[in-house]
């Protein structure tokens, strides 16, 4: 299990295969294809090179060994893994922009995208199950479970 990182530092999720995690351990969504998809079908980002990217292809986090982006900052320690839930099937996820479509865009931008006010000071559960604890600065719009 390996920790994701907000732009700031802080551990806001763990990857476990190709499964997404929050920091409790449910699952919150899966990769495919460089895709990331929530369990509702939605396609919220891309995994490319060691950052998850929004549909726009800015960076929003990363993980350690990421490369071809911005300049990741120094991180925390990350806490213990959690105990991981098992994931639900994943649903078969709706055609969406293709990475390739992507890539020219935005995918070598070397800056942090700056999130608006409503993506900041949630927990990852908000961003990927819609809840409403608040209290990381994982980006909303990200995972949140609409297609």
């Amino acid at each position: 299990m390996q920790p994701i990182f907000d732009s700031e530092g802080a551990t806001v999720a763990w990857l476990n295969g190709d499964v997404i995690h929050e920091l409790d351990g449910r699952a919150a969504a899966f990769v495919r294809n460089r895709a990331v998809y929530n369990y509702a079908g939605g396609q919220r980002g891309w995994f490319d090179s060691g950052f998850l990217r929004d549909r726009d292809g800015d960076a929003v986090a990363f993980m350690d060994g990421c490369r071809g982006g911005p300049l990741p900052p120094l991180h925390e320690v990350p806490p213990i893994p959690p105990i991981t839930a098992i994931p639900p099937i994943p649903p078969i996820p709706a055609i969406s922009v293709t990475h390739a479509q992507l890539v020219g865009a935005k995918l070598g931008t070397i800056s942090w995208n700056r999130i608006n006010l409503i993506m900041l000071g949630c927990s990852p559960h908000h961003f990927f199950q819609a809840g409403e604890h608040r209290s990381s600065n994982f980006p909303a719009e990200l995972f949140v479970n609409s297609p």
